[in-house]
């Protein structure tokens, strides 16, 4: 029975049509009038939790070969000095090279982007960084690479390069239904886990997944057991509180949509963890799961997560004992028409 509710249903859930012409222009403007001071509104997250030995933080995304750039240097500023540079993918060409966006190389970043430099900066100035790997455009690196070695390889050039201590698993597509990949991702991921603790150094492993307001979905599950089964020390599941389409009641805003999933997903957790001969209790559930709203207009025309959404959002998982909130992206947090 366990097995059987550990899935949300997603059966009624049918493609949104695309935005009629008229519609985009009024959506941009709804935009701009929800959007600025989004991240303002967060900058208190953390301080409130009440399991204290459990440190919060809030990260929000920046995608690095985005245009224009962002200078997520400014973020070292505010009071949560964190950010989530996205996406690390394997490159078109090479499969086994990790790259930027499926763009740029590591060295190419450094030299076009100037990343390096501004990521030396951005620590000299107290920010912590985390990367993301994957994401719903490109390849994850698991996906193209197949060389189990060389896919460590490619995981360990990035993690050593920017000497990072936390890396986000972005599974979308066929990045999260692909067992295969799944396995191979979870073997390299466990050996870096590895070599990391035998060098007195850890590594904060986070997936990352799509949620409806059902909770995960049965991709989703899987990829969490496959993990948990193969001995990955996983720090949390951060949902992608997003796009929720007909899972979200008419009646419903897109915080309590998101509350509900969850509330959906801590139930899942704690099954899976259960499967998987470990027991934790509720408290310590939440504190191994992460959310990451879409500010403001999201990709379907009727969810809009207004600032009153974060900040009631925000209420919601300092209560309830999240360790991490993070928002995509601080690209998009800027006023626009």
């Amino acid at each position: 029975m366990e097995k059987e509710l550990l899935a949300a249903d997603n059966s009624n859930i049918q493609p949104q049509r695309k935005l009629s012409l008229w519609r985009v222009p009024l959506a941009l403007i709804m935009v701009a009038s929800i959007l600025y001071g989004t991240f303002m509104a967060w900058q208190a997250w953390g301080r409130n939790l009440t399991d204290t030995s459990h440190k919060s933080w809030f990260a929000p995304y920046v995608d690095v070969t985005s245009t224009p750039t962002y200078a997520f240097e400014q973020i070292a500023v505010t009071s949560t000095p964190n950010v989530v540079l996205a996406f690390i993918v394997a490159s078109p060409d090479e499969p086994c090279t990790p790259t930027w966006g499926g763009t740029y190389t590591l060295e190419q970043a450094s030299s076009s982007l100037d990343l390096d430099r501004r990521i030396a900066r951005f620590r000299q100035q107290g920010g912590h960084i985390s990367i993301s790997f994957g994401g719903l455009l490109n390849d994850e690196l698991a996906i193209a690479c197949t060389d189990q070695n060389k896919l460590l390889t490619a995981y360990k050039t990035v993690i050593d390069r920017y000497d990072i201590d936390t890396i986000d698993l972005d599974l979308e597509g066929d990045g999260l239904i692909n067992t295969e990949a799944l396995a191979r991702r979870s073997s390299a991921i466990v050996q870096l886990q590895q070599q990391n603790r035998a060098a007195g150094k850890s590594l904060a492993v986070w997936l990352t997944l799509p949620v409806s307001t059902q909770g995960l979905s049965q991709a989703g599950t899987n990829a969490v057991s496959q993990a948990l089964s193969a001995s990955v020390d996983l720090a949390g599941v951060n949902a992608m509180t997003m796009d929720y389409g007909p899972s979200r009641k008419p009646e419903q805003t897109v915080r309590e949509a998101s509350e509900q999933a969850l509330i959906e997903t801590h139930r899942q957790l704690g099954i899976l963890y259960r499967q998987a001969g470990i027991n934790l209790s509720n408290a310590f559930i939440w504190t191994k799961i992460g959310v990451t709203p879409m500010i403001g207009q999201n990709d379907i025309l009727s969810e809009i997560l207004t600032v009153e959404d974060a900040i009631g959002l925000n209420e919601f998982a300092s209560s309830k004992g999240l360790v991490r909130l993070s928002m995509w992206s601080a690209n998009r947090d800027i006023q626009c028409g």
